[in-house]
């Protein structure tokens, strides 16, 4: 399966409509702002997709730094998202869990060479952390886009990606989050996995989230505030 520049305008259609219905109707705005920002990644695919059809290299380059502070604070509203789905005692919880992610994501954020320079000795390794590249520019894979970072080996004060599998899969554990809070995590997560090379997973993973989080049309929270 392939995916294309109008499946991504469509699905920035779908998950926008979606956010504006939910707003609309009075739903808690940790509903639907998770929407938006997902919503927010379909959209810089399609302009990825339109950059590189144009061969717009700057505006690509735009982009992919776009894309890439985008993919570091994911877990805040995932987290945001999955927190309709808790019991209103873990709120303090996932307060204190909201703030660790924000901090996670500026920490892995600061990893990228379009932050600042990365000497070759300090480059990541393609061979063992997904999303590694030799540079940072999105480019088009065999089946989606193919996200690919030039980073900052991690270290002791470096995250590697797997503080984004940690806030998004493992911490919300301890949350008590319903099966239903896990869907766009998941199935997303699954479907890439399943159907993609390694450098397109990420990016078919975004693009799956806006349909799974599309329950929120139909689900009735059972914690609706944050404070």
């Amino acid at each position: 399966m392939c995916f294309t520049e109008n499946m991504s305008a469509s699905l920035t259609v779908l998950g926008a409509a979606a956010a504006g219905y939910l707003w609309a109707r009075g739903s808690s705005w940790m509903l639907y702002v998770p929407i938006i920002y997902f919503t927010l990644m379909e959209l810089l695919q399609y302009a990825s997709y339109v950059a590189m059809r144009k061969k717009d290299k700057s505006t690509l380059k735009k982009l992919t730094f776009a894309t890439f502070f985008h993919v570091a604070f994911q877990p805040v509203f995932t987290l945001l998202w999955m927190g309709n789905f808790m019991p209103p005692r873990m709120r303090p919880e996932l307060r204190l869990l909201l703030k660790l992610a924000v901090a996670g994501g500026a920490f892995y954020a600061a990893r990228s060479d379009l932050v600042m320079p990365v000497k070759q000795a300090d480059v990541c390794n393609p061979r063992t952390e997904t999303m590694c590249g030799a540079s940072s520019l999105i480019q088009r894979g065999k089946h989606h886009l193919s996200y690919l970072f030039r980073m900052r080996a991690p270290d002791y004060t470096t995250p590697s990606i797997f503080i984004h599998f940690f806030l998004m899969l493992v911490a919300p554990l301890f949350l008590h989050v319903k099966p239903i809070g896990y869907l766009p995590v998941l199935l997303g997560w699954l479907t890439a996995w399943k159907m993609m090379p390694r450098e397109e997973i990420a990016a078919t993973w975004c693009l799956v989230s806006v349909p799974s989080l599309m329950v929120s049309l139909f689900v009735r929270p059972t914690n609706f505030r944050l404070l």
